[in-house]
């Protein structure tokens, strides 16, 4: 949590976040729901906000293709993690766009789990936006 006060506050990346706080087999020597180097697919869809929808267009566009692997294992229930991606609009621009999001499940099993997650996005054509998507994230 320390080093990731630090980096939030001189600005710097933070690409992934696992919430850990008072949940059942979160580093209590419990077993994980999702072993520590598993893959995930994340899977984003029914984007809301301000964003043009070349932009969301962009998001959605890396369905299939975006994985993360957590370092730790991921306990059952409750878990919030935050990721960053590079991706492009899907305009003839084609600006090149980096978005971060806060993502929440309230029930991640074994199989995976769907939540909410709202993603800040700046990209090089300044376009700067929030969009909220539906988030699934399926380990494999």
């Amino acid at each position: 949590m320390i080093e990731l006060a630090r980096r939030l506050a001189a600005g710097g990346p933070v690409w992934i976040w696992l919430g850990c706080a008072a949940l059942a087999g979160c580093g209590g020597g419990g077993t994980p729901c999702v072993a520590a180097g598993t893959s995930i697919a994340v899977s984003r869809a029914n984007g809301a906000g301000a964003c043009p929808a070349a932009v969301v267009a962009g998001v959605t566009s890396l369905n299939g293709n975006e994985t993360f692997t957590p370092a730790n294992g991921v306990s059952c229930g409750v878990v919030h993690f935050n990721l960053t991606v590079n991706f492009f609009a899907q305009d003839a621009g084609h600006a090149s766009c980096t978005g971060s999001d806060a993502i929440a499940f309230s029930d991640f099993k074994a199989t995976g789990g769907s939540g909410t997650g709202t993603m800040a996005i700046t990209c090089t054509d300044s376009t700067t936006c929030t969009e909220t998507f539906d988030v699934t994230f399926t380990p494999h």
